[in-house]
């Protein structure tokens, strides 16, 4: 019985001394969570000043949840029509479009008519694109 409660106590106290990997070699599936967070921070705290009346391409129809078509579009005129300060927002778009591409189902990207509005319509349409977009992906388009 006492060789028992010894082999025991040997293996609670082996696993207790043994190495656990770093946290920063884990790999994040969520970043795009934080890079969608982020976007959305700068977008609230920093109002547009400067190139309000630039023009800039976008997808024209509104982004739905239930029957999502253009992410990788939207994601892409999106980085293309940032101006300003906001060019610094490219980086964290583009990782978000990554994920989608990699991890979700594809949306229909054939009907994706696109107009040019003012910058400060594009910001609130990218704010609320990025409000609305699902973090866990969406179920497949039914064809």
């Amino acid at each position: 019985m006492w060789l028992q409660i010894l082999l025991f106590l040997g293996i609670v106290v082996c696993s207790f001394s043994t190495p656990t990997p770093s946290p920063a070699l884990v790999t994040r599936p969520w970043r795009h969570v934080d890079a969608i967070k982020e976007v959305l921070s700068f977008l609230i705290n920093n109002p547009v000043m400067e190139n309000e009346d630039v023009e800039v391409e976008m997808v024209s129809t509104e982004f739905s949840v239930k029957s999502p078509t253009c992410v990788q579009t939207r994601l892409r005129l999106f980085e293309k029509g940032l101006q300003g300060n906001f060019t610094k927002l490219g980086g964290a778009l583009n990782m978000t479009a990554s994920h989608y591409k990699k991890n979700c189902p594809p949306t229909p990207e054939d009907v994706c008519a696109t107009q040019f509005t003012t910058f400060e319509a594009f910001i609130v349409k990218l704010r609320g694109f990025l409000f609305d977009i699902p973090f866990d992906c969406w179920e497949p388009i039914q064809k």
